[in-house]
């Protein structure tokens, strides 16, 4: 017989309970916990990345017309279309991600990238970085690691894996919308006049509004993200949600596993230079 303890059961009155919800809460992280370890050890490696959305900050001569856009693999193509104004979804997971900065301000034209690296999970997480061309390692470090050395010569992504419309996409925000979703997040922390403590909610909560807002850096007009609550769950939704974040954890384990390895080959053997298996994934994630 099992010794795990039972996931709390739900009905409607316990979502007024902050304490029953915030045990619920617990025990599926817990949950999520105990799969993402068990999926490491499953030796898949394929990985679909889903459709990107940014906010769109091109040349009105580029002929966008929404202030999201979509950009999706077709074929060997990766086309970028406009996708909404605004939209709705649940985050279901955070990851992180670092580009090159690759416009030369001084001389107003692009530069060609050196290097590239992949998603990470959180900022203890070490991840290589490959010289674009040989895909070789030219450091392994976590994010503060890495800042010491590229500082000032990368762009850093909070990477919103989101489920719209039943469907996952990759909504991606730097800088001031960035920024935004970090502010964001405080909201979803509120104060108990009872029990005279600060509650944490979840964001699997609630669905949660993706709108824009114009703003001004020195001379520099431009759109960020901006975020809001948008309608909140009762008890099936939330346990629904919980389920596809965990589904998440699965999928994303199994790309984890695989630059695991080549982290872990890398951190003995500096430099190295990556097997050509390293290319076909690099071939099915755009942006880098």
């Amino acid at each position: 017989m099992s010794n795990d303890k039972e996931t709390p059961k739900l009905d409607l009155a316990t979502l007024e309970d902050d304490a029953k919800l915030q045990e619920v809460i617990d025990s599926m992280m817990a949950d999520k916990s105990k799969m993402k370890m068990v999926t490491k050890e499953v030796g898949q490696t394929q990985y679909d990345t889903p459709p990107i959305i940014e906010v769109n900050n091109k040349d009105e001569d580029k002929g966008f017309t929404t202030r999201w856009l979509k950009t999706e693999r077709i074929g060997d193509d990766f086309i970028t279309e406009d996708f909404e104004d605004e939209f709705e979804g649940i985050v279901l997971h955070i990851r992180w991600e670092v580009k090159e900065i690759t416009w030369d301000e001084k001389k107003q034209k692009a530069k060609p990238q050196t290097w590239k690296a992949f998603e990470w999970e959180d900022f203890n997480t070490k991840f290589p970085v490959y010289k674009v061309g040989t895909n070789e390692v030219i450091m392994t470090g976590d994010y503060h690691e890495f800042k010491e050395q590229y500082e000032g010569n990368y762009d850093l992504y909070a990477v919103l894996y989101t489920e719209i419309d039943e469907k996952i996409y990759k909504v991606k925000v730097k800088g001031m919308s960035r920024g935004a979703w970090f502010d964001f997040q405080k909201k979803f922390k509120y104060y108990n006049k009872q029990t005279k403590q600060f509650i944490d909610e979840s964001r699997l909560e609630y669905n949660i509004k993706f709108k824009t807002v114009e703003d001004k850096k020195g001379r520099n007009v431009f759109w960020r993200a901006e975020f809001e609550k948008g309608k909140k769950f009762n008890e099936n939704g939330l346990r629904r949600n919980f389920q596809e974040c965990m589904r998440m954890q699965v999928e994303l384990s199994k790309i984890d596993r695989f630059f695991q390895e080549r982290r872990n080959k890398a951190e003995d053997d500096e430099p190295e230079v990556v097997e050509s298996t390293i290319e076909e994934i690099v071939d099915e994630i755009p942006g880098i």
